[in-house]
């Protein structure tokens, strides 16, 4: 955030934390009957998304940069 900042880029004073969305808007009648389940997968790509209502419509994502993480096959969790 430092050479950001720097920059004279804003940013967010919240701490930054990575994550992946799984479902968005969901509205659960019962949330006490929700079992999580463990989840696996391979990564060999990530992207850096730009989340933005162009022209105040929709919420879109468009991809800033990607990076391949090579096929190491491990999993990732």
């Amino acid at each position: 955030m430092r050479e950001l900042t720097l920059r004279g880029i804003a940013v967010d004073a919240r701490p930054y934390r990575p994550h992946v969305t799984l479902a968005r808007n969901v509205r659960l009648e019962d949330e006490a009957s929700v079992v999580p389940l463990p989840v696996s997968f391979t990564a060999t790509t990530v992207r850096l998304m730009w989340s933005h209502h162009p022209e105040g419509g929709a919420l879109a994502y468009t991809p800033i940069l990607s990076a391949d993480l090579g096929a190491s096959g491990a999993p990732a969790h």
